[in-house]
């Protein structure tokens, strides 16, 4: 999961000039963020959720999409997020994505 964490750099009195967005990180260079969090199959989560923008962006989309299904992940859950777009990261939808063996049957939780 992305940190929103602030930069509190002001507050430890570091270098601001040296503070880098988690966010930032991951959408410079999605696969490598991937990777560098998720480097073998015994530390990948269970279920993925993200924006829909970030699997149809022209630059990293496909590679993120190729990222996830050779790791055997699939689209459990398509929700509902906003008609206004607030942000050029963000999108309409999120989905879930869901490792094999793994789902999100809400409607069998009582949800």
């Amino acid at each position: 999961m992305l940190s929103c964490d602030p930069d509190l750099s002001a507050w430890h009195g570091t270098d601001p000039r040296t503070y880098v967005d988690e966010a930032d990180a991951f959408y410079k260079d999605p696969i490598r963020w991937l990777n560098s969090n998720y480097p073998d199959s015994h530390t990948l989560p269970q279920h993925i959720a993200m924006f829909t923008e970030l699997t149809q962006n022209a630059d990293y989309g496909q590679a993120v999409m190729q990222w996830l299904r050779a790791r055997n992940y699939s689209i459990c859950m398509e929700i509902f997020h906003s008609h206004i777009i607030s942000h050029y990261r963000h999108s309409r939808h999120i989905v879930m994505w869901c490792a094999e063996g793994w789902n999100l049957d809400l409607a069998e939780k009582g949800m």
